[in-house]
């Protein structure tokens, strides 16, 4: 699970740096590879990278299409405490610019709090100021997390949360099991 956390927060950053080098990109192509720059080599890869990631996302469903860009002036604000409100949200963020909305999300059966919330600014702008200057605040006695949105897809005017992710939901799986057996043992050679 921390790996796909890791590439779900991480792929806007390497998406910027690929459209940043999508002209490199097309110039590289036409060198052969004895030509091409040591840096050269780590930009074609990192767009690689970035192209698979973008393609895991679209897999797990939190994208439509591996070339679908995310949006630049939503905020993923993590690590919240469960007393905290849309409201609270919205007044602390609102000194940034223009909130058009603010949502903590909540589960669907009991209405408890799922500890994140997704803020859209109106400007870009304001989504980057909010970012550098509210990563690691204090927020209800816990210090939050902010970060650019990855995969928000709209579902009748609400943000939508993967099933997979959804907290609320059955499923789940166990642990397996180890029947009985001491697991700090090494097993025995026959």
């Amino acid at each position: 699970m921390t790996l796909l956390v890791y590439v779900y927060l991480n792929v806007r950053l390497v998406r910027r740096r690929l459209q940043s080098t999508i002209v490199s990109k097309t110039l590289s192509m036409l060198k052969t590879p004895a030509e091409k720059t040591e840096e050269e080599l780590r930009e074609e890869q990192a767009a690689k990278e970035a192209h698979s990631r973008a393609v895991f996302l679209t897999v797990a469903g939190d994208i439509d299409d591996a070339d679908e860009a995310p949006p630049d002036n939503v905020l993923f604000v993590c690590k919240l405490n469960p007393v905290t409100t849309d409201e609270d949200l919205e007044i602390i963020f609102s000194r940034f610019g223009t909130i058009v909305s603010c949502e903590v999300l909540r589960d669907s059966k009991t209405g408890e709090s799922l500890n994140y919330a997704f803020i859209e600014f109106q400007t870009p702008q304001a989504c980057e100021a909010a970012y550098l200057k509210m990563d690691n605040v204090l927020i209800d006695d816990r210090r939050i997390h902010v970060d650019f949105s990855q995969s928000v897809k709209r579902n009748g005017g609400r943000f939508r949360v993967p099933a997979k992710f959804d907290k609320s939901g059955g499923g789940g799986g166990g642990g397996g099991s180890s029947r009985g057996r001491d697991r700090s043992r090494s097993p025995r050679r026959r």
